[in-house]
């Protein structure tokens, strides 16, 4: 592994976190941003193929995963009461291979009260605080499904996701 690679992604160092130990930490941090960040797990486990837990350092992390064995998610929740979208995670995986796919994903999401997400090549981390309102979280839920929808339709039609 890498220095690199170690400081991005926690590596050695960093601690393998759980969903106990994800939601005392955030619960300590934001008890509101602790409630919605269960409602998003609650919501996620069910529609992805498995919740990656992250290694990192200081802040927790899970990541619904669009498929089984693979690393790619549609966004990240971070105990720090952050969501991040996943763009970097996607752009090798038809449909949003098409920069003006992501692009149109971006738009959608901006459309959600609170959400600013800037153009492709910045972090794009939004408050876990935008998805407080039962339509905010709707909206969210709905744009996430189309995505993950248009994912699987395209892997059915290529299976190396190309």
């Amino acid at each position: 592994m890498t220095a690199a690679s170690e400081n991005r992604t926690g590596g050695r160092t960093g601690r393998k976190w759980n969903e106990p130990s994800f939601f005392q930490a955030v619960e300590q941090r934001d008890p509101e941003g602790s409630k919605i960040a269960r409602r998003m797990l609650d919501w996620a486990t069910p529609r992805s193929a498995g919740i990656r837990w992250g290694y990192g350092k200081v802040d927790g992390s899970f990541y619904p995963q669009l498929f089984a064995g693979r690393p790619q998610s549609l966004f990240v929740v971070y105990t720090s009461s952050k969501i991040e979208i996943r763009f970097g995670s996607i752009k090798d995986v038809t449909p949003f291979t098409d920069p003006a796919e992501r692009e149109r994903l971006r738009v959608e999401l901006n459309s959600i009260p609170g959400f600013d997400l800037p153009p492709e090549g910045v972090a794009p981390i939004t408050p876990i605080a935008a998805l407080a309102s039962d339509e905010a979280f709707g909206r969210f839920t709905q744009i996430i499904e189309s995505a993950a929808a248009r994912i699987h339709e395209a892997a059915d039609r290529d299976p190396t996701g190309a």
